[in-house]
């Protein structure tokens, strides 16, 4: 019975806005972080003819200057550079991105976030992203994507509210309390 009322209050802390665990540290380190590639995507501009098609909301709109923020950076150490493009589709919460892989002669996508982007130490092959965003007034998110079968996936993440820290669990400890 004990362990039945921890699972449901750690399943509903993150909705309810109360942390299960008061410190994060108690459970989970953050990845070195490598470095921010916000400055680097928007300062390399890219013509929308050798990026994916469609990979930008502004490819559509009428004003554009037929170029977009890109970046073109290995991911994984294999010599061949993934692509991180500023979607434009970003809004209060920060840029938007979406990163691509190059596979079979076409660019495949395998994420997309909003908010500012690091490169954290490597998991599984890959960089790993850290993403923060900003919500309403006071309100910060603080997600940790890893590459797992083919795409990144967010494997952490926890929120921040008028400065009282709120602590999302991971995807995996959601799938072993489901067990």
């Amino acid at each position: 019975m004990l362990i039945r009322t921890f699972r449901l209050l750690a399943l509903a802390a993150p909705l309810l806005g109360s942390p299960v665990f008061a410190d994060p540290s108690d459970h989970f380190a953050w990845p070195a972080e490598i470095t921010s590639v916000d400055d680097q995507v928007s300062a390399n501009q890219v013509s929308f003819a050798k990026l994916p098609l469609h990979a930008c909301q502004r490819e559509l709109d009428a004003n554009n200057s037929g170029a977009t923020g890109a970046l073109f950076i290995d991911l994984n150490g294999d010599g061949k550079k993934e692509l991180i493009v500023d979607d434009g589709l970003g809004g209060p919460g920060g840029p938007g991105y979406r990163v691509y892989r190059r596979a079979h002669g076409s660019w495949k996508l395998i994420g997309e976030f909003q908010g500012s982007l690091t490169l954290a130490q490597k998991s599984n092959g890959y960089d790993q992203l850290e993403v923060v965003s900003k919500g309403d007034a006071g309100a910060t998110n603080k997600s940790l994507y890893r590459f797992v079968n083919g795409k990144y996936r967010a494997v952490r993440s926890e929120n921040f509210k008028d400065g009282q820290f709120v602590r999302a669990l991971s995807p995996k400890e959601l799938g072993s309390l489901n067990n």
